[in-house]
Protein backbone atom coordinates (compact mmCIF):
# COMPACT_ATOMS: atom_id res chain seq x y z
CA UNK A 1 0.00 0.00 0.00
CA UNK A 2 2.77 2.59 0.66
CA UNK A 3 4.46 1.87 -2.15
CA UNK A 4 1.48 2.57 -4.28
CA UNK A 5 1.47 5.76 -2.21
CA UNK A 6 4.83 6.59 -3.34
CA UNK A 7 4.49 5.68 -6.90
CA UNK A 8 0.85 7.99 -6.70
CA UNK A 9 3.09 10.50 -5.54
CA UNK A 10 5.69 10.14 -9.04
CA UNK A 11 2.77 10.87 -10.90
CA UNK A 12 0.84 13.86 -9.24
CA UNK A 13 4.23 15.57 -8.22
CA UNK A 14 5.71 17.32 -11.09
CA UNK A 15 8.48 19.88 -9.00
CA UNK A 16 11.61 18.53 -11.03
CA UNK A 17 12.49 18.85 -14.59
CA UNK A 18 11.27 16.10 -16.94
CA UNK A 19 13.39 15.01 -20.22
CA UNK A 20 16.51 13.99 -20.39
CA UNK A 21 19.33 16.16 -19.08
CA UNK A 22 22.55 16.63 -21.12
CA UNK A 23 26.08 15.22 -19.44
CA UNK A 24 28.59 17.91 -17.85
CA UNK A 25 31.77 18.63 -18.88
CA UNK A 26 33.17 16.78 -15.16
CA UNK A 27 35.38 13.75 -15.40
CA UNK A 28 33.19 10.58 -16.40
CA UNK A 29 30.75 9.72 -13.84
CA UNK A 30 31.01 6.51 -11.98
CA UNK A 31 30.14 3.67 -13.10
CA UNK A 32 26.91 1.96 -11.09
CA UNK A 33 28.51 -0.51 -9.55
CA UNK A 34 31.39 1.46 -8.73
CA UNK A 35 29.67 4.84 -7.27
CA UNK A 36 32.20 6.59 -4.42
CA UNK A 37 28.79 7.91 -2.55
CA UNK A 38 27.14 5.02 -2.55
CA UNK A 39 27.43 1.90 0.27
CA UNK A 40 25.85 -0.88 0.16
CA UNK A 41 23.83 -1.09 3.43
CA UNK A 42 20.95 -2.35 4.43
CA UNK A 43 18.11 0.79 4.74
CA UNK A 44 18.86 4.41 4.07
CA UNK A 45 22.21 4.87 2.30
CA UNK A 46 22.19 8.60 1.19
CA UNK A 47 20.98 11.31 -0.93
CA UNK A 48 23.32 11.82 -3.89
CA UNK A 49 23.45 13.80 -6.82
CA UNK A 50 23.56 11.33 -9.88
CA UNK A 51 24.53 11.83 -13.43
CA UNK A 52 22.17 10.62 -16.38
CA UNK A 53 22.19 6.84 -16.83
CA UNK A 54 22.32 5.33 -20.17
CA UNK A 55 19.96 2.24 -20.53
CA UNK A 56 18.54 -0.26 -22.74
CA UNK A 57 14.92 -0.41 -22.02
CA UNK A 58 12.16 -2.47 -22.87
CA UNK A 59 8.34 -0.66 -22.20
CA UNK A 60 5.40 -2.59 -21.72
CA UNK A 61 2.07 -1.81 -19.89
CA UNK A 62 -0.53 -4.79 -18.60
CA UNK A 63 -3.31 -5.61 -16.13
CA UNK A 64 -1.88 -5.52 -12.36
CA UNK A 65 -2.58 -9.56 -11.90
CA UNK A 66 -0.61 -9.90 -15.23
CA UNK A 67 2.07 -8.00 -14.36
CA UNK A 68 4.89 -11.25 -13.02
CA UNK A 69 4.03 -12.56 -16.95
CA UNK A 70 4.40 -9.51 -18.69
CA UNK A 71 8.11 -8.35 -16.51
CA UNK A 72 8.93 -11.83 -17.13
CA UNK A 73 8.76 -11.48 -21.59
CA UNK A 74 10.23 -7.93 -21.41
CA UNK A 75 13.07 -9.32 -19.17
CA UNK A 76 13.51 -12.32 -21.71
CA UNK A 77 13.01 -9.55 -24.50
CA UNK A 78 15.63 -7.22 -22.85
CA UNK A 79 18.44 -10.09 -22.50
CA UNK A 80 18.08 -11.40 -25.92
CA UNK A 81 18.34 -7.75 -26.99
CA UNK A 82 21.84 -7.39 -25.41
CA UNK A 83 23.41 -10.62 -26.73
CA UNK A 84 22.47 -10.34 -30.57
CA UNK A 85 23.27 -6.82 -30.44
CA UNK A 86 26.73 -7.84 -28.37
CA UNK A 87 25.27 -4.94 -26.13
CA UNK A 88 27.97 -3.99 -22.70
CA UNK A 89 26.42 -3.98 -19.58
CA UNK A 90 27.17 -1.34 -16.95
CA UNK A 91 24.60 -2.35 -13.77
CA UNK A 92 22.03 -4.47 -12.69
CA UNK A 93 18.44 -5.34 -14.32
CA UNK A 94 16.15 -2.47 -12.86
CA UNK A 95 12.64 -1.46 -13.81
CA UNK A 96 10.87 1.93 -13.21
CA UNK A 97 6.98 1.78 -12.60
CA UNK A 98 5.56 4.43 -14.75
CA UNK A 99 1.94 4.36 -13.91
CA UNK A 100 -0.57 1.91 -11.93
CA UNK A 101 -4.08 2.05 -11.12
CA UNK A 102 -6.49 -0.69 -10.81
CA UNK A 103 -7.05 -1.41 -13.82
CA UNK A 104 -3.35 -1.28 -15.75
CA UNK A 105 0.22 -0.17 -15.11
CA UNK A 106 2.74 0.86 -17.56
CA UNK A 107 6.75 -0.41 -16.29
CA UNK A 108 9.77 -0.13 -18.31
CA UNK A 109 12.70 -2.95 -17.49
CA UNK A 110 15.98 -1.60 -18.23
CA UNK A 111 19.59 -2.50 -18.31
CA UNK A 112 22.56 0.19 -17.97
CA UNK A 113 25.03 0.21 -20.81
CA UNK A 114 28.12 1.41 -21.39
CA UNK A 115 27.77 3.13 -24.70
CA UNK A 116 25.34 3.91 -27.54
CA UNK A 117 25.71 1.12 -29.98
CA UNK A 118 25.17 2.02 -33.80
CA UNK A 119 22.67 0.01 -34.50
CA UNK A 120 19.30 -0.34 -33.02
CA UNK A 121 17.76 -3.47 -31.61
CA UNK A 122 14.65 -4.57 -32.97
CA UNK A 123 13.07 -4.24 -29.75
CA UNK A 124 13.07 -1.20 -26.87
CA UNK A 125 15.19 1.30 -27.12
CA UNK A 126 18.48 3.19 -25.84
CA UNK A 127 17.53 6.07 -22.73
CA UNK A 128 19.10 8.61 -21.09
CA UNK A 129 17.67 8.44 -17.34
CA UNK A 130 17.82 11.78 -16.28
CA UNK A 131 20.36 13.02 -13.59
CA UNK A 132 19.19 14.48 -10.59
CA UNK A 133 19.01 14.12 -6.52
CA UNK A 134 18.09 10.84 -5.68
CA UNK A 135 17.06 9.05 -2.30
CA UNK A 136 19.01 5.64 -1.89
CA UNK A 137 17.78 2.81 -0.10
CA UNK A 138 18.70 -0.69 -0.33
CA UNK A 139 16.25 -3.60 0.61
CA UNK A 140 17.78 -7.03 1.68
CA UNK A 141 15.67 -9.63 1.18
CA UNK A 142 12.45 -11.20 -0.68
CA UNK A 143 10.74 -9.29 -3.15
CA UNK A 144 7.31 -9.67 -1.32
CA UNK A 145 8.78 -7.38 1.66
CA UNK A 146 9.41 -4.42 -0.63
CA UNK A 147 6.03 -3.20 0.98
CA UNK A 148 7.76 -3.00 4.17
CA UNK A 149 10.84 -1.60 2.78
CA UNK A 150 8.25 1.40 0.86
CA UNK A 151 6.80 1.69 3.97
CA UNK A 152 9.58 2.72 5.75
CA UNK A 153 10.96 5.24 2.89
CA UNK A 154 7.96 7.36 2.91
CA UNK A 155 8.05 7.68 6.79
CA UNK A 156 11.81 9.00 6.38
CA UNK A 157 10.93 11.24 3.51
CA UNK A 158 8.62 12.90 5.79
CA UNK A 159 10.76 13.26 8.51
CA UNK A 160 13.55 14.74 5.65
CA UNK A 161 11.42 17.29 4.20
CA UNK A 162 11.91 15.89 0.83
CA UNK A 163 9.01 14.97 -2.27
CA UNK A 164 9.22 12.42 -4.85
CA UNK A 165 9.61 14.45 -7.66
CA UNK A 166 9.56 11.45 -10.59
CA UNK A 167 9.24 7.48 -11.07
CA UNK A 168 11.38 5.40 -8.44
CA UNK A 169 14.15 3.64 -9.71
CA UNK A 170 14.49 -0.13 -8.64
CA UNK A 171 17.90 -2.17 -9.48
CA UNK A 172 18.42 -5.49 -8.32
CA UNK A 173 21.68 -5.57 -7.06
CA UNK A 174 21.74 -9.39 -6.31
CA UNK A 175 19.03 -11.39 -7.32
CA UNK A 176 17.74 -14.98 -8.53
CA UNK A 177 20.36 -14.64 -11.15
CA UNK A 178 22.94 -14.62 -8.60
CA UNK A 179 21.28 -16.78 -5.98
CA UNK A 180 18.28 -18.36 -5.06
CA UNK A 181 18.41 -17.57 -0.90
CA UNK A 182 16.23 -14.82 -1.02
CA UNK A 183 18.04 -13.59 2.22
CA UNK A 184 21.14 -12.53 0.16
CA UNK A 185 18.87 -10.39 -2.40
CA UNK A 186 19.41 -6.77 -2.15
CA UNK A 187 17.41 -4.26 -4.14
CA UNK A 188 18.41 -0.60 -4.60
CA UNK A 189 15.45 1.57 -4.60
CA UNK A 190 16.18 5.01 -5.87
CA UNK A 191 13.78 7.78 -5.55
CA UNK A 192 14.18 11.15 -7.27
CA UNK A 193 13.83 13.56 -4.88
CA UNK A 194 13.38 17.62 -4.09
CA UNK A 195 12.33 19.43 -0.83
CA UNK A 196 9.40 20.12 0.29
CA UNK A 197 9.87 23.86 1.13
CA UNK A 198 10.73 24.73 -2.79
Amino acid sequence: MYRLLILLCCIVISSCTTGAVSSTNESAPPTFNNHPKIQIKKGFSGIVKLPEMLCYCIADSCNPKDRAAATSKAISNLYLQLSKNNIQSDGPLGQILIYKDSVMERFECIKPILQLPQKNPEQGQFVFLESGIFYIYHHFGAYENLDAAYKTISVDLQHKRLSVCGPLREFYITSLEQTSDESRWITRIMIPVSNSSN
